[in-house]
């Protein structure tokens, strides 16, 4: 894993196969905790939609956050997090825990998934969430994790390549 990401800091990923069990318990921590990255149209949709809502942070777009740090878009009822922007929002919180990387490498096989394509894709879960080894198994989630990485991220990656 790229460790000298500044947008990996503060995760712990692991991969996904190390990992039985996961759940959303809606605890907020990831809008607390981390910076949100945008690409450049999620950024132009929220700015358009939303206002004026976005920063530069180490020459990356992101989210602004409240003073208190959290995600601008975060608020709680009841104890329960939610999303103010849930149905708009950004394709890195769709995929939180999970992080991908394309093709297979060796030493990785315990974050390897093979699509029925045959396409090989790195998948990690971070433990840091409050989550992970909680609710029902994680095996069947991955396709569905592979299936939103390809629809928000997959174009981006597949031209980085």
């Amino acid at each position: 894993m790229a460790r000298g990401d500044p947008l990996l800091s503060g995760h712990n990923y692991v991969p996904w196969r190390r990992v039985e069990r996961w759940t959303c318990i809606r605890c907020g921590l990831c809008c607390r905790n981390f910076l949100v990255p945008l690409l450049t149209h999620e950024a132009l949709k929220i700015y358009k939609t939303f206002g004026p809502l976005i920063v530069q942070v180490n020459g990356k777009i992101a989210l602004a956050k409240k003073p208190d740090g959290s995600c601008v878009f975060l608020t709680y009822e009841g104890g329960i997090a939610k999303c103010t922007i849930y149905f708009e929002r950004p394709g890195v919180c769709r995929l939180y825990p999970f992080y991908i990387k394309v093709g297979a490498e060796e030493g990785e096989e315990d974050a390897l998934y093979v699509d029925e394509t045959g396409f090989k894709y790195r998948v990690y879960i971070d433990t840091n969430c409050p989550g992970t080894y909680k609710g029902p198994p994680i095996e069947p989630i991955i396709p569905k994790v592979i299936e939103t990485w390809r629809r928000f991220y997959g174009w981006w990656a597949m031209s980085r390549r």
